[in-house]
């Protein structure tokens, strides 16, 4: 790996810890009471949905009022390499 692009990376990683540290992470500013016209009241009981499930959360369920998305590589060689992350 070129030292620039390590450094590049290194930089980048700095940022984003420091963003969802000082509140530049969406889940943060979702926390706050302040809200806008036309969203849920801030007294709303939070429900959890399993992470492990058959069906997506927000499908059967009511949409969730904030996300963050991840994305992953899987490095799995086959189907059946890969069939211990799924429970269904």
């Amino acid at each position: 790996m070129n030292l620039h692009v390590g450094r590049l990376l290194k930089g980048i990683g700095a940022l984003g810890g420091a963003l969802a540290i000082t509140g530049g992470c969406p889940v943060a500013h979702a926390a706050k009471s302040n809200s806008s016209p036309g969203t849920l009241s801030p007294t709303r009981v939070w429900r959890s949905s399993p992470f492990m499930a058959c069906h997506q959360a927000g499908i059967l369920t009511p949409q969730q009022t904030a996300m963050m998305l991840v994305a992953f590589d899987v490095l799995a060689s086959d189907k059946a390499d890969s069939s211990g992350c799924f429970v269904c």
